[in-house]
């Protein structure tokens, strides 16, 4: 017998804003006064995987491939995040 399949869901709101630091293979980002990125996990099923929450300072191992990749797995509760393209934008003073 299999399990049920189900789809997972991450829906946000807001800006991420914040600083990334890098050292070697490892990500460090904390969030910025002027962050509002609020995010909460839905699964097919119709459960919900956590309370809508704040952006929240993470610490992970990542890889990169220019204009096509970044993934990331978070160090301290080992979730893997893929993403297709992430854009990192400087901003003055920063």
């Amino acid at each position: 017998m299999s399990a049920p399949t189900r789809t997972f869901t991450l829906t946000t709101t807001g800006t991420g804003v914040g600083k990334v630091t890098t050292r070697g293979s490892v990500l460090t980002y904390t969030p910025g006064p002027g962050d509002t990125l609020t995010g909460a996990f839905s699964a097919s099923d119709g459960s919900s995987q956590n309370q809508p929450g704040n952006d929240l300072a993470f610490t992970a191992f990542y890889t990169c491939v220019a204009g096509e990749s970044f993934t990331y797995k978070v160090v301290a509760d080992n979730r893997m995040v893929y993403a297709a393209t992430v854009k990192l934008t400087r901003q003055a003073g920063s």
